[in-house]
């Protein structure tokens, strides 16, 4: 039987809002990534409105090789 020990990390990722500035005023959540143009609603460029750090957990798992005996 194997043991193995779990445990959870959290990356934060940067993301963005942006609001549309055409009819329909909705907000677009993304990814910020440098040097990309600016989100595009109703064939205009959207306003940034603000910007946040969301976290990503993932799990990690090791199994624990058993001793050798002697």
């Amino acid at each position: 039987m194997m043991d193995s020990i779990e445990y959870e990390l959290v990356n934060w990722e940067p993301r963005e809002v942006w609001k549309c500035k055409g009819a329909c005023g909705k907000f677009r959540h993304r990814r910020a990534v440098k040097g990309i143009l600016p989100a595009v609603c109703c064939g205009v460029p959207a306003r940034l409105w603000d910007r946040y750090e969301m976290p990503l957990p993932f799990t990690v798992s090791q199994s624990l090789d058993q001793p050798a005996e002697q």
